[in-house]
C-alpha cells in the first residue's frame, strides 16, 4: 500500500470512527426534537452549499490533473469566483430560511451557521488543488484535523450544556481554522495562487463549471430535499429519527468516497487515453466494492434494531425500522458513485444530469404523495427505490456503450455467499452478537474465496490498480 492510498484510507477511518463516537454523544444529550432540528439545519445548509462550488470542484480536479502548469491561475480564479459566489449564497440563505417560515431558534442558527459554510467553500480551492496534484496524504491530513476540531468544539458544547446556536458557532470557528490550515499547506506543497483577475478566464471557468454545478445541486437536492420536506410536512422529531438511522450509512460511505477520491485524477487519465482499460478498471472496482457493500447492508439490517437501542437509547427505537430500509443504500451508493465518478471524468455530464433530474423529480413526487401519511417511513423508501433506478439506469447506459460490463455475472457468487453468511446467522442466533458477525463475515469471505470470486488475473489487476492510481508507489514502498 502506497502512502496516498494508505492516507487517504487511514485518515477517513480515522475521522468516520471519530464522527461517529462524537455523532452518538451528540444525538444521545439533543435528544429526538433537537437532534431533529440539528440534522434539518444542516440539510439546509447544505442545499445552498451547491451555489458556492458550481462545479468548479471537480473541474478544477479533472484540469489539473491534466496539466499542472495553469494550477495557479485555476487557483487565483477559482478563489476569487468561489468569494463573490459565497456572498450571494449567504443573502439567498437569509431569504430562504425566513420564506420557509422555520422558529426563530432555527433562523438564527442558520444566520450563524451559514458564515462558517462562506469559510467552508473558500477552502474547496486548496483541497482541489491538492487532490489534483495527487497530494492525497495532505488531503488527509487536513481532514483529520476538520474532524478533530470539530470534536473538541462540540464535547465543549455538549460539556457546557449548550444548544443549537452554540453547535452553530462551533461550525463557524472550525471551519475558520480549516480555511487558514488548508490555505498554508497547499502554498507550501504544491503552489500559490495567481490573484490576477482574469476576466475571460473566469468566464471561461464559469462556462466549463456550469455542467458539474447543475449536476451538484442535483445530487445535493437529492440527498437532503427529504429531510426538508419531512421537516415542514411531519416535523423535526421525525427528521430526528430518521437522521439517527442514516448516521451509520454516512459512517459506512468512507469506503466509497475513498475510492471515488482516489481515482478520479486516474479515471480523468485512463478514460481519455484508452476506453477499455478506463472500463476494465470500472467493472473491477464495481465486483470490489460489491463484495464490500453487500454483507455489511445484510448485516445492519439484521441487527438493525439492537444496533439503534445499543448506540442511541430508547427514545430512538422507531428508527430501527428506517435503518432496515436505508441501509441497503450502501452497495447502491458504492456502485453508483464509482460510476458517476468514472462518468464524470469522460465528461458525460449531460447524461447524469437528465438522470439526476429524473429521479429527483420521481423523488419530489413520491414524497409529496407518501410523508404526510407514512412519515420518515415514506422517506426511507422513496430515497432506496430512488437509489436502486439510478444505479439500474447508469449500468445500463455504460453497457449499452462497452457490452463489456457483465455486472449480471457477479450475482450468483454474491447471492451463495450472502445465503451461508444467513445460515450461519440463523444457527448461532442465541449466541453472542459479536461472534455472530464474526462467523458471519468469515463464512462469507470463505465463500467467495471457495467461488473464486476474484481470479488470478483480477487479484493481479488489482495490485496494478493501486500502481495505476497512486504514481509514486515504486518511490514510497
Amino acid at each position: 500500500m502506497t502512502r496516498n492510498a494508505l492516507s487517504i484510507f487511514s485518515a477517513q477511518g480515522i475521522n468516520y470512527v471519530l464522527s461517529f463516537v462524537i455523532a452518538v454523544l451528540l444525538i444521545r444529550y439533543l435528544g429526538a426534537q433537537r437532534f431533529g432540528e440539528y440534522s434539518f439545519i444542516m440539510a439546509f445548509l447544505a442545499l445552498f452549499g451547491f451555489v458556492m462550488d458550481i462545479g468548479l470542484n471537480q473541474l478544477i480536479v479533472r484540469e489539473a490533473s491534466r496539466n499542472r502548469e495553469i494550477a495557479r491561475q485555476y487557483l487565483g480564479n477559482f478563489l476569487q469566483i468561489q468569494f463573490l459566489l459565497s456572498l450571494i449564497t449567504y443573502v439567498l440563505l437569509v431569504v430562504s430560511i425566513n420564506i420557509f417560515n422555520s422558529s426563530v431558534l432555527i433562523r438564527y442558527a442558520v444566520y450563524v451557521a451559514g458564515i462558517g459554510l462562506i469559510f467552508g467553500s473558500l477552502m474547496r480551492p486548496f483541497e482541489s488543488i491538492l487532490a489534483s496534484f495527487e497530494k492525497m496524504h495532505l488531503n488527509a491530513l487536513i481532514n483529520i484535523a476538520k474532524v478533530f476540531f470539530n470534536s473538541i468544539l462540540i464535547l465543549l458544547v455538549i460539556f457546557l450544556k449548550k444548544g443549537i446556536i452554540a453547535l452553530a458557532w462551533a461550525f463557524v470557528i472550525n471551519n475558520l481554522f480549516l480555511l487558514f490550515f488548508s490555505r498554508r499547506i497547499c502554498n507550501k506543497h504544491c503552489c500559490k495562487p495567481i490573484f490576477s483577475l482574469d476576466i475571460p478566464f473566469c468566464r471561461q471557468l464559469i462556462k466549463d463549471a456550469l455542467p458539474f454545478a447543475l449536476l451538484v445541486l442535483l445530487l445535493t437536492v437529492q440527498n437532503k430535499i427529504g429531510i426538508v420536506m419531512l421537516s415542514k410536512l411531519r416535523g423535526n422529531i421525525e427528521v430526528g429519527w430518521y437522521s439517527v438511522a442514516y448516521k451509520p450509512i454516512d459512517f459506512l460511505l468512507i469506503i466509497a468516497s475513498s475510492v471515488s477520491f482516489i481515482f478520479f485524477p486516474l479515471f480523468s487519465r485512463k478514460f481519455k487515453s484508452s476506453l477499455e482499460e478506463g472500463v476494465r478498471i470500472l467493472r473491477i472496482l464495481i465486483k470490489c466494492l460489491a463484495a464490500i457493500g453487500i454483507p455489511i447492508a445484510l448485516l445492519m439490517c439484521v441487527f438493525a434494531a439492537k444496533i439503534i437501542s445499543l448506540l442511541y437509547g430508547g427514545e430512538y427505537n422507531n428508527s430501527a425500522v428506517s435503518l432496515q430500509i436505508i441501509i441497503w443504500l450502501i452497495p447502491l451508493i458504492y456502485a453508483s458513485w464509482i460510476v458517476t465518478t468514472a462518468l464524470m471524468s469522460t465528461g458525460r455530464l449531460k447524461f447524469l444530469i437528465f438522470t439526476n433530474g429524473m429521479i429527483l423529480a420521481f423523488s419530489i413526487i413520491m414524497n409529496l404523495i407518501f410523508i404526510p401519511v407514512y412519515g420518515f417511513i415514506a422517506v426511507s423508501w422513496v430515497t432506496l427505490v430512488a437509489a436502486i433506478i439510478y444505479i439500474i439506469v447508469l449500468l445500463i447506459y455504460i453497457d449499452s456503450r462497452v457490452h463489456c460490463l457483465d455486472i449480471i455475472s457477479l450475482a450468483p457468487a454474491l447471492l451463495i455467499s450472502c445465503l451461508v453468511m444467513m445460515t450461519i446467522l440463523f444457527l448461532l442466533h442465541n449466541a453472542l452478537v459479536l461472534f455472530q458477525v464474526i462467523a458471519g463475515i468469515f463464512g462469507y469471505s470463505v465463500t467467495l474465496l471457495a467461488l473464486r470470486y476474484f481470479p488470478d488475473n483480477e487479484m493481479k489487476a488489482i495490485k496494478e490498480l493501486l500502481r495505476l492510481a497512486i504514481p509514486n508507489f515504486r518511490n514510497n514502498r
